[in-house]
């Protein structure tokens, strides 16, 4: 994918600001949007924390995320409240098959009921809020009622070959594979590239945009 600098950067002037250069005590790394080439024009999308289907997505009026590592982990920012909240936002994979499994090729065929327990190779990229400030109890939450729900292992991995581009998310491997599917291009993991559901137009690299 091609990386323009002054069109991440024209992109970064509408994004919402925090005050201080993004660091929060104790993180790995400064806060950072993803951004994502948007398959139906030559922008740069931010990535939300949900949308009209509940899964992180590059379009849309939901709340813009808002990223850092700490402790070796990629949490989110309460969009209300910033670094001062206790309610992190965390990202995981639901790789929930739909009842009966995979009906319908087309997009957005995981929404239905899954079976419990059966779970496929593709999955949608979503985040939980932790509930009442107390840490990660979203995601006990999530483990408890979602048994094919993957937290791990999220990271960022840095190209050094192109020095324009962010570090990049990557989930399990490096060659991770990322979809914008359905017209909403909410954001789906696929194991291999022709997993379901159909209903996805191109490959979606996040890359990394720092907050300023």
């Amino acid at each position: 994918m091609l990386f323009s600098t002054s069109a991440a950067l024209s992109v970064l002037a509408t994004l919402p600001r925090l005050v201080s250069s993004a660091l929060i005590p104790h993180a790995d790394s400064p806060v950072f949007y993803l951004m994502g080439m948007d398959p139906y024009g030559d922008n740069f999308l931010p990535l939300r924390y949900t949308g009209q289907h509940g899964v992180a997505t590059l379009t849309g009026s939901g709340p813009i995320a808002m990223l850092y590592q700490i402790n070796g982990t990629i949490v989110g920012q309460d969009e209300l409240r910033g670094s001062t909240s206790p309610k992190l936002y965390h990202p995981y994979v639901d790789f929930s098959l739909p009842s009966p499994a995979y009906l319908s090729p087309v997009y957005p065929v995981n929404l239905t009921t899954p079976n419990f327990g059966e779970c496929g190779p593709s999955g949608r990229l979503m985040f939980v809020q932790d509930v009442d400030g107390v840490h990660e109890s979203g995601v006990e939450k999530v483990k408890h009622e979602n048994p094919c729900a993957e937290f791990e292992p999220f990271t960022l991995f840095s190209d050094r070959m192109d020095a324009q581009l962010g570090a990049k998310l990557v989930f399990r491997t490096n060659l991770t594979f990322f979809w914008a599917c359905g017209n909403l291009r909410d954001i789906v993991y696929k194991t291999n590239d022709e997993d379901m559901p159909d209903d996805c137009v191109t490959m979606v690299q996040l890359f990394t945009l720092p907050v300023v």
